[in-house]
């Protein structure tokens, strides 16, 4: 504003104004160290400058600082300490903070209110902050991700299932991990078909819903094998609230018995959803190599679920020996039949193996995905940025991404964020991870 854009000038110039304790300008800075602007990203740095911000009485810093107490990855895990900066900074008037609270007691945290020192002490109180505030725009936030659980709420019964389905489309999008652009094809669509072409295009919250939907008869007939392919599909991609849906629906007496007929009658479907409870160790009735072959098959039958977990069998080396040519020809076979995740299977493998060295295509296809929901390939490009292939690297972006897809349920991106805070992690005991 009134002179041309210099990054490195304005770090400099704050970092200054950090350096005599402005709290603002510790705040300030504390952000670009989470941010990568100007400095290279260091979250434990920057943890020290909230802090002192957050002592200080910043409401937005007070939230900052509690969010550190919420994920294991800078500081240990408490989530009463959480709580407690909570409430100052929403008492400051911090209406993240708020939402956060309301956040952590719907997942099942039962507040300790009895520290009232704490929580009014005049010297930590933002009513007494004046004038200082944060000079970044508010994209600097993090917000607040329970790990243990996927972003999508359960639904019970019919009359939720109905209910979801009237929402506002982009809420409807919002929930199951799409990215409003404006050539998505979603936004053309209502209800239950973003729904339906989310879950082909591998968003885990969709198949979950979708699995529902199939479970009760809702929008659609009743198909519990179909059912069962999707809770396995929405698994794969992280769902944990799928593992429920599965136990539930194998537990019916007549299960297996539709299953073996379907089985019988060469149905793909059925083919599929007995070897991955098999690979799953949902079920012990088939051996692995009967598992396998009956993947196989269903290959055979263009059944593109059973193609690509083919091609994860050869590429892992699970059941059969590891061999990434022929994990490359079953996912190019279901990339032709119109296969989202072939495709990015197929870019994924072009990244991690290097086999390229313009990625150009291949990026533009994991952003396409993630734009659609499917959360493998937000971890994807998560990775892309964190190693700096096809892309410019940026460590903290890459943590945004890991994050957005921990918090829909990707352990990969959990482990890969812990990875990246382990390896810079100091030797201080504030900083020793001990849960």
């Amino acid at each position: 504003m009134g002179f041309p854009k210099d990054t490195v000038h304005a770090v400099e110039m704050i970092k200054l104004a950090a350096d005599k304790n402005l709290t603002s300008a510790r705040f300030n800075y504390a952000i670009m160290l989470s941010n990568n602007v100007g400095v290279k990203w260091n979250p434990f740095e920057a943890f020290k400058h909230i802090k002192f911000a957050a002592e200080k009485g910043m409401p937005v810093a007070q939230y900052a600082y509690a969010i550190q107490f919420t994920d294991n990855l800078v500081v240990n895990r408490n989530l009463d300490e959480a709580y407690k900066w909570l409430k100052l900074s929403e008492s400051g008037g911090y209406k993240g903070a708020s939402k956060v609270i309301e956040q952590l007691k719907e997942n099942g945290y039962v507040p300790n209110e009895k520290d009232d020192d704490f929580l009014f002490n005049s010297s930590l109180s933002g009513r007494n902050f004046q004038s200082e505030q944060s000079l970044i725009s508010r994209e600097w936030e993090v917000d607040f991700i329970d790990f243990n659980s996927d972003s999508l709420t359960e639904t019970e019964d019919n009359g939720k299932l109905e209910e979801f389905l009237n929402k506002e489309s982009s809420l409807i999008r919002k929930t199951i991990g799409i990215v409003d652009t404006a050539d998505s094809t979603s936004n053309r669509l209502e209800g239950f078909e973003i729904i339906a072409e989310a879950s082909e295009n591998g968003s885990p919250e969709a198949l979950l819903l979708h699995g529902r939907f199939l479970e009760k008869g809702v929008k659609v007939n009743q198909n519990l094998i179909l059912s069962a392919e999707k809770y396995i599909k929405a698994l794969r991609f992280g769902s944990l609230k799928s593992v429920e849906r599965l136990v539930a629906l194998i537990k019916a007496d007549d299960f297996f018995d539709q299953l073996k007929i379907e089985v019988d009658k060469e149905n793909p479907i059925a083919m599929y959803v007995w070897a991955g409870l098999t690979a799953l160790g949902f079920d012990f009735k088939l051996t692995n190599g009967q598992a396998f072959d009956l993947l196989i098959k269903a290959s055979e039958m263009e059944h593109i679920p059973s193609i690509i977990e083919a091609g994860l069998c050869y590429s892992s080396g699970t059941l059969v020996e590891k061999n990434i040519v022929s994990a490359e020809e079953y996912w190019g076979k279901a990339k032709k039949l119109g296969s989202r995740e072939a495709e990015v299977r197929l870019a994924m493998l072009a990244v991690f193996n290097e086999s390229k060295k313009d990625l150009k295509d291949e990026i533009k296809t994991l952003q396409i995905a993630n734009d659609e929901g499917m959360v493998l390939a937000l971890t994807a490009l998560g990775y892309c940025y964190e190693s700096g292939k096809g892309v410019k690297g940026d460590k903290s972006e890459a943590v945004k991404l890991y994050r957005q897809a921990a918090g829909r349920g990707s352990e990969t991106s959990f482990n890969a964020l812990k990875r990246m805070y382990n390896d810079l992690r100091p030797d201080e005991e504030i900083f020793e991870i001990v849960q």
